[in-house]
């Protein structure tokens, strides 16, 4: 601003200003006292006569300006009570208190919803806790995932697999079930004990499972031995051979009384191979062999059987015996 004097002096009811100025040139960044030049005019007649004389001004406060010219608005700082303007907090952020309710104590329900969906509205629970229910059942992730917040210990329930308690049908996964199994009193022997073959024959054992018993036979041994040995072989039926000489199943667990669903028999003479053969067997003679090793076992639902069918080369003796669980 050039040089000049601004003198205020308060006329009721009006506030004249004298001022005498040789140049007014506000620039940014600078408290602008701007006048409304227009405001400047003649006397009318019987008042001064004086050009200067400015009759009727308005002085305005336009605030500080920004660097690219704009109008710095001004804030009243939270916890002070100088002036009456928008309250900031001590970080410059705009405060905003909302009122809720009629007044007098009432209060008033707030929905937060979606702007597209206003029914989607946020969900909150009895507790006032914020619902969020609609994550999917599974969720893929990649990288790394942080439990911190697991617990430290996860209580187990030991004494029941899926929710149900202990069972023969519903064991701990590391019990020996075949055995479980065999002390319930579900396993089962036959066997033809020492036989003598007056000449070389085709002697056997067959194991069947008759149609409509609800079981199924789970065969989990088969050993022989034969004085002069060739090969031998085993196979599936099914129909029960009927051998010959019906042969008891033995119940594994002693003093059980319950009775094997299966049909046995044995032959001595030379018979003829039933069935589908499964597994050929061959072994030194007067040699003790198991046939099924490394865990094999045979299933034989209903309606079902297995025959080892021996190749005795002429006079010797020989035994074989099947061992099997019922469930």
């Amino acid at each position: 601003m050039g040089a000049g004097l601004i003198a205020l002096r308060s006329i009721a009811p009006l506030h004249v200003i004298f001022a005498s100025f040789t140049a007014f040139a506000p620039s940014p960044g600078y408290c602008r006292g701007a006048m409304e030049r227009s405001a400047i005019s003649p006397a009318p007649v019987g008042e001064s006569p004086y050009p200067n004389i400015i009759r009727k001004a308005k002085i305005f406060m336009s605030g500080f300006t920004n660097s690219d010219g704009s109008t710095l608005v001004g804030g009243q700082k939270s916890g002070t009570s100088q002036g009456q303007a928008l309250q900031v907090d001590s970080s410059g952020n705009l405060l905003v208190n909302v009122a809720l309710g009629g007044g007098g104590g009432g209060g008033s329900v707030v929905n937060i919803a979606d702007p597209t969906t206003p029914a989607n509205k946020l969900a909150v629970d009895g507790s006032g806790k914020i619902g969020v229910n609609n994550f999917p059942a599974t969720q893929p992730v990649s990288g790394t995932v942080n439990v911190g917040n697991f617990p430290a210990t996860q209580s187990t329930n030991l004494s029941q697999v899926n929710g149900v308690a202990h069972s023969l049908n519903n064991p701990v996964i590391t019990e020996d079930q075949v055995r479980a199994w065999i002390a319930n009193g579900q396993g089962f022997t036959a066997t033809t004990g020492k036989l003598t073959a007056g000449s070389a024959i085709t002697g056997g054992l067959s194991v069947f499972n008759p149609n409509a018993t609800g079981k199924t036979l789970i065969i989990i041994s088969l050993s022989y031995i034969i004085g002069n040995n060739s090969f031998n072989q085993l196979n599936l039926t099914t129909s029960d051979p009927a051998l010959g000489t019906a042969v008891s199943a033995t119940n594994n667990k002693a003093g059980s009384g319950t009775a094997s669903v299966t049909s046995c028999s044995s032959a001595n003479t030379n018979v003829t191979a039933a069935g589908t053969l499964n597994m050929s067997i061959g072994s030194a003679s007067n040699t003790f062999t198991q046939a099924f090793v490394n865990g094999n076992v045979l299933f034989i639902p209903p309606n079902n059987g297995i025959a080892f069918y021996s190749n005795l080369s002429g006079t010797n003796s020989w035994a074989v015996t099947l061992a099997w669980v019922e469930i």
